[in-house]
């Protein structure tokens, strides 16, 4: 039979089994443990519908955790869906999705006609038919509207595999090496399994066989066996260079795989008990064979894809009277915890100042980066408070996040911790020391005043001091700079310090220089008490009275002064005091000039 013909068995089975529920409730109620649980280590969970609507599937899952599926009301109604852990389920608007890459394109079936939900482009019509799996490349494999298989590149375009000389074919999916699986039916509706790719073309499977998935490997899951009692179909596993194995049932009859993951961990559906006619998810793996993954507490299930971390999706029934399928995944129980996360890094657009990589910032809401394990929650740490969670990325692990509780300065130790799915908690990771600074420095600047040493003022060396609690050597600039000719008088003089977490201060000095009559001043003051007598100081007096008037005469009387001071040099006037009462009348003298 061909596809279109398979997915409309496959439907009328999930209705007889929605048919059966009223008169199986009290068997059910008895029945075996599976039913309800199943026997495999996984937890099953619902993912409801889209709109309220009764009906839901999930059809595929990729790495990332996201899932697609469909949603459909009893009208007929049905909308496509993307689902994830942090969204819940979005629309895609109508028609059914049937696969999605790790990128985040989605195909299926929209208005009959294969399509791509892309985030970037839209919706990409590709022609009349159904997409049912692309690959990370981009390329798309289903069914058109002619009834054959066909691979869908964009340098390409819908390209047509032919129906091999039957009747009709389809691609159920396609690997990152390209190669693709289907189905083709020959006259006597027999299907046939084959393998495609660009390089080696066509293999077949023989008769009585259908491929439903392809892993990294080049190995396929499908099933093989008539389509009649009591020789019914058995999921099957195709390893490359080794002859088919039977993947068993579940129970006395048939089973079917629809999907396979790099690993070759295989799932589907299997007759589970007789002689109702239900189905029960299962999973296959080669340490544990076939494993019964139960329901939502309804009578059938249905697996239709597994990614690579183990995650499996699909639907099942729900409990009660009013029983419906609802899409479904089930997650592997996992009593390991995590490794620990990568040490965190503050992240360079709040590690500020002069250097990106110092881990001394000014912000009370440092942001951090940092990788765990895919899908883990992240709880980062400060100190031993929980001050943040977070996620990693499903694919790279790569997570990121601020810290939005500091309410001081000071220096503290950052880690993280990873949780599985599972609840598992990781080791702590290596501690990162960050110092939290938002205070700048404190400026002083002592002895800014100075002695003019001619008529333009004086040379002045100042010194400009700035303190920090967390850096001990702030970078001071100030204008004028150190060694500027400041003239006589009063100057303005401007300074900024900034710290290591780029805090900057701002303060404003004056910087005095003493001229003629201030230093006259203070020559009164040292030659008081000098020498014999008064003669001294008499002169430097009379030196003030001359300056307001006339400057020569005043160096004249401070060069009579000097005179005076060498004749009494070592007799009644010590020799250092001299030299200094010496230099500071030559000083005035050469402001006067």
């Amino acid at each position: 039979m061909n596809r279109n013909i398979r997915r409309r068995a496959s439907r009328c089975i999930w209705v007889l089994s929605a048919l059966v529920l009223a008169m199986t409730a009290l068997a059910a109620a008895s029945g075996p443990a599976a039913f309800a649980a199943g026997s495999g280590p996984y937890t099953i969970e619902d993912l409801g519908t889209l709109n309220g609507w009764d009906t839901s599937s999930a059809t595929a899952v990729n790495d990332r955790g996201e899932v697609v599926g469909f949603s459909y009301d009893n009208s007929g109604t049905v909308e496509a869906f993307r689902w994830s852990r942090f969204f819940g389920m979005m629309s895609l608007g109508s028609g059914s999705a049937y696969g999605l890459n790790d990128v985040g394109q989605v195909v299926g079936q929209s208005g009959g006609h294969a399509v791509i939900w892309d985030r970037w482009n839209g919706i990409v019509d590709l022609g009349p038919g159904y997409a049912r799996a692309v690959n990370d490349a981009g390329t798309v494999v289903g069914q058109n509207g002619e009834g054959h298989a066909f691979v869908w590149t964009q340098a390409t375009g819908m390209v047509d595999l032919g129906a091999y000389g039957g009747i009709s074919s389809w691609a159920s999916a396609v690997n990152e090496a390209g190669q693709v699986v289907g189905a083709w039916t020959d006259s006597s509706y027999v299907n046939h399994a084959f393998l495609w790719s660009p390089r080696d073309g066509n293999a077949d499977f023989g008769a009585n066989t259908n491929a439903a998935a392809v892993n990294g490997l080049g190995q396929v899951a499908g099933n093989a066996g008539v389509y009649s009692a009591p020789l019914w179909p058995h999921a099957t596993l195709w390893t490359s260079g080794s002859a088919s194995v039977d993947l068993g049932t579940l129970g006395p009859s048939y089973s079917y795989a629809r999907g396979m993951n790099d690993e070759g961990v295989v799932v589907g559906m299997s007759h589970a008990v007789w002689p109702a006619g239900l189905e029960h998810a299962f999973v296959w793996t080669q340490a544990d064979g076939m494993l019964d993954l139960g329901t939502l507490g309804g009578l059938s299930s249905n697996a239709a894809d597994v990614n690579n971390r183990g995650l499996i999706v699909g639907g099942a029934y729900t409990s009660g009277p009013n029983s419906v399928a609802h899409a479904t995944i089930w997650t592997p129980t996992d009593t390991r915890p995590p490794v620990a996360p990568s040490t965190p890094d503050l992240w360079a657009g709040t590690d500020s100042g002069h250097s990106n990589s110092d881990d001394i910032t000014k912000s009370t809401m440092p942001s951090f980066t940092g990788t765990g394990e895919p899908g883990a929650t992240i709880t980062l740490h400060r100190g031993a408070a929980a001050v943040r969670t977070l996620y990693a990325d499903t694919l790279t692990g790569a997570w990121g996040g601020a810290d939005y509780t500091v309410t001081a300065d000071g220096i503290y130790n950052y880690t993280a911790t990873a949780t599985d799915a599972a609840g598992n908690t990781s080791p702590a990771s290596g501690a990162l020391v960050v110092t939290v600074d938002t205070h700048g420095p404190t400026l002083t600047a002592p002895g800014l005043t100075a002695d003019a040493t001619g008529p333009d003022g004086a040379v002045v060396d100042y010194s400009v001091v700035a303190t920090d609690t967390f850096d001990q050597t702030p970078t001071v600039l100030c204008s004028p700079a150190v060694g500027s000719l400041f003239p006589i008088g009063d100057t303005p003089l401007n300074c900024t310090a900034d710290d290591d977490a780029g805090n900057t201060a701002r303060a404003s000095f004056t910087v005095h220089v003493r001229g003629a009559a201030e230093q006259l001043a203070s020559l009164a003051t040292a030659v008081s008490g000098v020498g014999p007598g008064t003669s001294l100081a008499d002169k430097i007096s009379g030196a003030q009275t001359a300056l307001t008037t006339d400057g020569k005469a005043t160096s004249s009387i401070l060069n009579a002064f000097m005179q005076q001071i060498a004749a009494q040099q070592g007799k009644t006037i010590p020799a250092a005091t001299a030299a200094s009462l010496t230099n500071a009348a030559r000083q005035i003298i050469a402001i006067l000039a």
